[in-house]
């Protein structure tokens, strides 16, 4: 059966990572759906993923990178949900200065799917990315 509140529907996306299914982390999103990073992450990475492709593309990076995640706790209001007090543990993760990065997650879901995602970087993992990052002086 599947999800349709929208804190469950987030929740899956993590157990779906946490058990590197990217076929039942996929088929949570919308085919139009948008993955966004704020502020944007160090380059290469891009900020923005649009459809379905570019989000298989992000799924696959953090799966193959041994993606886990971790987070404190859901909610939801209407069609919004929110995954508070998130660390996310992946392999690559050390060119960004070390693990955990820390973000908040918000989604819009409708009818049982991620429309859009946000993740806000917390300032102190912003930082510590930022300076591992940045060009040698």
């Amino acid at each position: 059966m599947m999800a349709t509140d929208p804190a469950d529907v987030l929740a899956a996306l993590d157990a779906a990572l946490n058990g590197h299914d990217l076929g039942a982390a996929l088929a949570l999103f919308a085919d139009d759906a948008t993955v966004r990073y704020e502020p944007p992450p160090p380059a290469p990475a891009p900020a923005l993923y649009r459809g379905k492709q570019e989000i298989r593309s992000l799924l696959e990076r953090l799966i193959a990178q041994g993606v886990r995640v971790e987070a404190e706790g859901y909610s939801a209001n209407g069609e919004q949900a929110r995954s508070h007090g998130r660390a996310v543990y992946a392999a690559g993760h050390e060119r960004l200065g070390g693990n955990p990065v820390v973000l908040e997650a918000e989604a819009l879901i409708r009818e049982g799917k991620i429309t859009s995602l946000t993740f806000t970087f917390h300032p102190e993992s912003l930082a510590r990315m930022r300076e591992a990052t940045a060009p040698p002086e």
